[in-house]
């Protein structure tokens, strides 16, 4: 996310023809390894680097972790999609990408948008 007095750049990076839900997509963007992640319909796009221990992101696991209903007495799915480290299981928030316990790891996050079938990463 960026200020109003910060500026963003565009960077195109590929079709997104034939990428699926589930699929991902490593990348280095301005020296940034970054891996994209293809949502239902959406795109997340985080940095590649796990902040526990540097393992690649890229080889995680796609999850909608479960959340504690209001009430306290029934588990529900949680609305946001995380990634766990494939080493050591951390999870982050692929929104945002925040570690999902209260800590200060979270991992760098990008704007990911298509334009006309095509892939693009906002730095």
């Amino acid at each position: 996310m960026t200020s109003d007095d910060e500026e963003t750049t565009r960077y195109h990076i590929t079709s997104v023809e034939g990428m699926e839900q589930g699929d991902r997509l490593r990348i280095t963007v301005e020296g940034r390894d970054i891996v994209v992640f293809r949502g239902a319909e959406e795109f997340h796009a985080v940095g590649n680097v796990c902040q526990h221990q540097g393992a690649p992101m890229c080889e995680g696991r796609l999850l909608h972790p479960m959340e504690t209903s209001e009430d306290g007495r029934e588990l529900e799915q949680g609305e946001s999609p995380t990634v766990a480290c494939p080493w050591h299981g951390w999870e982050y928030e692929l929104t945002t990408g925040d570690h999902v316990a209260p800590t200060e790891f979270s991992l760098p996050s990008y704007e990911a948008f298509t334009h006309e079938g095509e892939l693009f990463v906002e730095l």
